[in-house]
């Protein structure tokens, strides 16, 4: 039925019949924090749902990976217009990266070490780092194989880093699929700090992080 999930009493509902994935707590969540920046955005736009759809429409493309045809068909929304809305909610939702992740200062770090410690009695570690890659469609352009990862498919290659409680505590987005994980991670910021000395700790990845000074690797 058309537009059957566009309410937040019917979208977070978890049940073998509707696996929406997104329990009550966190669509509310991200009403509190998205709101505002939904808000600004359509009213400098052409767009004029409220913020509340455009969220659960945003919400459902993320849960289910539908196609945006699909999802239009099934809320009457043209799919130029869900286009627009996953936009909007995606940049409302990017802009609020720095108020959740952040990596640990140099007085935090002694507590972060601990609690990597208490997992695997390695001493030192303030972060595990990785790499992934998220596929992409042919970018076009002058150099999309660029873009083209080892694996033979398109791609934008993201590092990431968290603590013992699997918390994202740094994100290195945008670098083409053909980009070595060594280059990512010594052409990004925390590498900077980590080599400066600010931090006593070391980063635990795999050999293709492999550096002396501010890594530990397998």
């Amino acid at each position: 039925m058309k537009g059957e999930f566009l309410s937040p009493s019917t979208v977070v509902q978890d049940t073998p019949e509707r696996p929406w994935k997104f329990p009550s707590y966190l669509v509310s969540c991200y009403r509190t924090y998205i709101d505002p920046s939904l808000a600004k955005e359509l009213l400098t736009s052409i767009l004029h749902a409220v913020s509340d759809t455009t969220l659960l429409i945003a919400v459902r493309y993320m849960a289910r990976g539908s196609f945006q045809l699909s999802l239009a068909n099934c809320t009457d929304v043209a799919q130029p217009r869900v286009c627009k809305y996953l936009r909007i909610v995606a940049k409302a939702i990017a802009d609020l990266a720095p108020e959740f992740i952040s990596f640990p200062e140099p007085e935090q770090e002694q507590g972060t070490m601990n609690e990597f410690f208490s997992i695997a009695r390695i001493p030192g570690v303030i972060g595990c780092t990785d790499g992934c890659h998220v596929p992409i469609q042919n970018p076009g352009g002058q150099n999309p194989e660029l873009y083209r990862c080892r694996k033979g498919w398109m791609s934008i290659n993201v590092m990431a880093v968290c603590d013992a409680s699997l918390k994202s505590t740094d994100l290195v987005v945008g670098w083409p699929g053909s980009a070595l994980a060594s280059l990512i991670f010594t052409s990004s910021a925390l590498y900077d700090r980590l080599e400066s000395g600010v931090h006593q700790g070391f980063l635990l990845g795999d050999s293709w992080y492999a550096n002396p000074i501010c890594s530990l690797h397998s």
